[in-house]
């Protein structure tokens, strides 16, 4: 695991479950600049990651949130993967470009908890997980490797590969060999709404990675001219259009819709 950039917005420590993880606490703790700290002085950190024999745990110490983990082989993962094997999600109608045949090239350039990317492996998608913070990046390499060693889930891990970095860079930077299919942005929304706050999951990726949309369009610019069928952006369904073009279409679902760039010529 290499986390690149070890920025890190919060407090952040790492703590181990019982002496039998402390050489993946101290892996983990070398690849992200971070301490390894008792359970009983959790309480000076904003977060904490608990590394034990399962999944990684994102935790906030004051007990308000509770426990995170990415769990690809959860009920909810199972539903939404099931959903798109019919082909019938309207992510898959968004991503797969009409009469594609075989396996497209995506990059998920926002890839957060990885939810949409693993629906994407299950529509034959071969994705590239880009993700800025380290600490989510982490967890999505922990959650993918464990699925590469869950019988029914090894076949649509194989098609996922994490990236910790920062989209706009790494995909500038991509060859013309290199350049994929599709390019899929969900760019994290400012929250407006102060009555009510986001699901744990959400609340945990806003601690983690500020929203900027500014920083969306400009991604936006920079996949539309690598992508080689489309570029993708997730948007909530009543949210501007991103500065920098007219979507080519949108499809729109009860709460969100997709903005579709397709690329001239393809």
């Amino acid at each position: 695991m290499n986390s690149g950039d070890n920025h890190h917005p919060r407090n952040i420590g790492i703590v181990q479950s019982n002496p039998d993880q402390s050489a993946a606490a101290q892996r983990l703790s070398s690849a992200l600049g971070l301490p390894v700290i008792t359970q009983d002085a959790a309480d000076a950190y904003e977060l904490i990651l608990v590394v034990d024999a399962g999944p990684l745990q994102l935790q906030d110490p004051s007990g308000k949130l509770g426990s995170f983990t990415i769990d690809f082989a959860n009920s909810a993962a199972k539903y939404r993967r099931a959903q798109a094997s019919l082909r019938s999600e309207i992510l898959a109608r968004a991503v797969l470009p009409r009469g594609q045949t075989g396996p497209i090239q995506v990059i998920d350039a926002t890839a957060g908890w990885g939810r949409d990317a693993i629906v994407m492996a299950q529509l034959g998608c071969h994705v590239t997980l880009i993700e800025k913070s380290p600490i989510v990046s982490a967890m999505l390499d922990d959650a993918v490797e464990r699925a590469r060693q869950n019988p029914d889930l090894s076949v649509l891990a194989n098609r996922l590969r994490t990236v910790p970095s920062d989209s706009e860079r790494w995909i500038t930077e991509l060859s013309d060999a290199e350049r994929p299919d599709v390019i899929y942005i969900d760019p994290m929304y400012p929250s407006v709404d102060k009555r009510s706050l986001p699901r744990k999951d959400m609340q945990y990726l806003r601690m983690l990675s500020a929203p900027n949309e500014h920083d969306a369009s400009q991604l936006l610019q920079i996949a539309r001219a690598k992508a080689t069928k489309r570029t993708v952006v997730k948007r909530p369904l009543k949210a501007p259009i991103l500065s920098g073009g007219i979507p080519s279409s949108q499809l729109k679902g009860r709460q969100i819709r997709f903005d579709i760039y397709v690329t001239p010529n393809s």
